[in-house]
């Protein structure tokens, strides 16, 4: 799942699922491979041990806020278009900062607490702490060295000799000038093994694993990972009710096993807006027999789902929907 910002707050019928215990923890990139056309499967392992002792693995569409950092130059060009010109300023980012800026600030002050939650010496800066509260401590943090943060979904997670190992897939849109469209999906084109990410696990959405079915699926390639974690999820659980997945990506080459009996798959045509090739395989299908519905995505695709499964007569409670990003917005919204 490749999410913005606050869309899952935004534009979300219903409350997560939390997990158990969470708090800012750091990652490092273990591999990174190109695994489709569109997607670029990266995997993270702990950087320190907290991470092993705290992870709680929930399976099917578990999300987590995702902290990082551009390259240099995106990051010098972003602070000049929010607060102006900065060179030659006290405080500027230089040309030969580092990529991932160290926490000079720390280790000067040496342990203790701030605005922004426990002084960490040597490491990046991040908004260390509990789930609870991570915002105002985001938001404290120092603007020239804030990571950005975005929202992704676990497509799956494996623990070796004790340590988790967490996959995600980044979806790779680009414009038509051929430029890669989203600062996360760019960093993760460049991402070298070893490099430094933030992780807040957020639980997950998907509450119909105790339904008896039938179940509707439906989502665009953001929502692919999640759809693929949430079949497997079921399997594992020994309850798989009667499910029709619909997905809609950008090539044929991005789809994928799902151990789901009914997966219906549709390609969008080059230059036509996401989501019209699936909406139009919708308006020839009967919603009205579905239990329930998870709908993920785009915004507007995710609503025109949801308002068509309303439309069948399908209990508005039943229908779980949000929205993942906007076109309207580009990938760069979030």
């Amino acid at each position: 799942m490749q999410e913005g910002g606050g869309m899952r707050q935004e534009l979300s019928s219903t409350r997560p699922i939390r997990p158990t215990r969470a708090s800012v923890q750091l990652l490092r990139v273990a591999d990174s491979r190109r695994i489709s056309p569109t997607f670029q499967r990266l995997s993270f392992a702990p950087h320190e041990e907290s991470f092993n002792e705290e992870f709680d693995f929930l399976g099917f569409d578990q999300w987590f806020r995702f902290f990082f950092w551009p390259p240099l130059q995106e990051r010098m060009e972003r602070r000049a278009q929010t607060v102006g010109p900065v060179a030659g300023k006290r405080g500027s980012v230089r040309a030969d900062s580092p990529a991932i800026p160290a926490y000079s600030a720390n280790a000067r002050a040496g342990r203790g607490s701030t605005a922004y939650g426990p002084r960490r010496p040597g490491l990046p800066p991040l908004p260390w702490g509990a789930a609870d509260g991570w915002y105002q401590r985001y938001r404290a943090l120092p603007a020239k060295n804030r990571p950005t943060v975005r929202n992704y979904t676990i497509r799956d997670a494996r623990r070796i000799s004790g340590t988790w190992y967490i996959d995600v897939d980044f979806a790779i849109h680009r414009a038509p000038d051929g430029q890669i469209e989203g600062r996360a999906a760019r960093w993760a084109r460049r991402a070298q093994r070893g490099e430094l990410v933030g992780f807040l696990d957020q639980g997950r959405i998907f509450r119909f694993d105790g339904a008896k079915g039938p179940l509707l699926l439906v989502s665009d390639e953001t929502g692919l990972p999640g759809i693929e974690g949430i079949a497997r999820s079921l399997h594992a659980g020994g309850h798989v009710p009667e499910t029709t997945a619909i997905i809609e990506v950008p090539t044929s080459e991005d789809r994928r096993d799902i151990w789901l009996d009914d997966v219906l798959w549709t390609t969008r045509p080059r230059g036509q807006e996401v989501g019209q090739s699936l909406l139009a395989l919708l308006d020839h299908m009967p919603l009205s027999g579905f239990e329930g519905a998870y709908i993920v995505g785009e915004a507007s695709f995710a609503l025109a789902v949801r308002n068509r499964c309303l439309d069948a007569g399908m209990p508005r409670e039943n229908i779980d929907f949000c929205g993942y990003w906007r076109k309207a917005q580009s990938a760069d919204f979030e």
